[in-house]
């Protein structure tokens, strides 16, 4: 069974250039920077649109950590 580092790794694995390489970082922590804005401040119509609760908050902060993770590995 394939595991969700190693399906990671195997995306970022293949070489790149310099400039796509950095294009890659400079999203990777914008998208980081929105999803703690988001987390801190969600948008109430998406809340409602998930069932309420913290359903919306929840599933950005596991795609926070899924981007992170991918950070740490490359």
């Amino acid at each position: 069974m394939i595991t969700q580092v190693q399906k990671l790794k195997h995306v970022t694995g293949h070489v790149e250039s310099g400039n796509m390489k950095l294009f890659k970082l400079y999203f990777e922590e914008t998208e980081i920077e929105s999803l703690e804005a988001l987390i801190a401040n969600p948008d109430p119509s998406r809340v409602k649109m998930y069932g309420g609760g913290t359903r919306y908050v929840d599933m950005l902060k596991k795609k926070l950590e899924r981007v992170q993770m991918i950070l740490t590995l490359l």
